[in-house]
């Protein structure tokens, strides 16, 4: 009789994440997950067919966990200055990117499909802009939310970048 296990998926992912986290993209295998599991390698290959898919699947589940979370801060806070609701995204985006940062450089190169996710990210961050902006009161043009998320996914790669450096420059955009 197979064993079951209950969220295995999950069970894969929290493993492959402490990995990433603690070690990086280099001690992430699918023979090691298998082993801190204590399940088949190639029950690990019916879930993820690759590491790099194992990789992106962490990565993807975190992001949805801190997109979520700023969702409910900017539906939650009361602000009057859409910068402050910019800052607390970028802040978020930030903490992700950091989370992170040593697995992407280890990877070195941008993973098949990054396009189509990062265009997703960027969607899905445009929501957030406007959501900040519109609750302040303001409507600018729709063109400029695609456009500040970008900006803000980017600048969030970059640790010499400050949002103080950025908030003139939203400011200019949203009026």
């Amino acid at each position: 009789m197979p064993k079951i296990i209950l969220n295995l998926r999950e069970q894969i992912i929290s493993t492959g994440r402490v990995i990433l986290q603690e070690e990086g993209y280099k001690a992430l295998n699918m023979r090691r997950i298998a082993d801190e599991c204590q399940i088949a390698v190639g029950t690990v290959y019916n879930y993820f067919s690759s590491k790099e898919i194992l990789s992106a699947s962490v990565m993807l589940t975190d992001w949805q966990e801190y997109l979520e979370d700023a969702r409910k801060q900017v539906e939650i806070i009361d602000i009057e200055d859409p910068a402050e609701g910019l800052e607390i995204l970028f802040l978020k985006i930030r903490a992700f990117s950091n989370q992170y940062h040593s697995a992407w450089v280890e990877y070195g190169v941008m993973p098949q499909g990054y396009s189509e996710r990062h265009v997703k990210l960027v969607s899905q961050l445009g929501e957030l802009v406007q959501m900040i902006v519109k609750k302040c009161g303001i409507k600018p043009e729709p063109e400029p939310y695609m456009f500040m998320a970008e900006v803000l996914l980017t600048a969030t790669y970059r640790p010499d970048v400050k949002f103080e450096n950025l908030k003139p420059f939203f400011i200019k955009l949203i009026n």
